[in-house]
């Protein structure tokens, strides 16, 4: 009889230049493509649709610790950098390892949450990405 392993959120990493984020929720790493209409007269009366452009999306939330977070005042550089060098950030995830763009980085403070920070980066540069994420 086979045992069948699977990998668990809780073990999985979040790296961001050189340093495991230790204080990472959750990550939701998301793949699109833009939708290509290529419908034509002889289609039998259907759409049909081919993928085009290709985009990568990871969005985390960080729980801020009481003191010095190096993780959050990095982010926080580059997402108030206006110069591309000083935007991108390195970071890898759920396989997908590249630089990437911060496109949204909220602060929550509910009463009676830990402090929260939503980040959202978007792909600029894909260096590796691989099926397999066992850590």
């Amino acid at each position: 009889m086979s045992t069948t392993v699977y990998q668990l959120g809780m073990d999985q990493t979040l790296t961001i230049g050189s340093s495991t984020v230790t204080t990472v929720r959750g990550v939701t790493i998301s793949r699109t493509a833009d939708e290509i209409d290529v419908t034509c007269r002889g289609a039998g009366g259907y759409h049909r649709s081919q993928p085009g452009l290709r985009s990568i999306e990871m969005t985390f939330q960080l729980q801020e610790v009481a003191t010095s977070d190096a993780t959050i005042a990095a982010l926080k550089t580059a997402y108030e950098s206006t110069t591309l060098t000083n935007q991108l950030i390195a970071a890898t995830a759920g396989g997908v390892s590249g630089n990437w763009i911060i496109t949204k980085l909220d602060k929550s403070e509910d009463l009676s949450e830990a402090v929260l920070w939503d980040v959202t980066l978007k792909l600029y540069e894909l260096t590796t990405e691989s099926t397999n994420t066992t850590p």
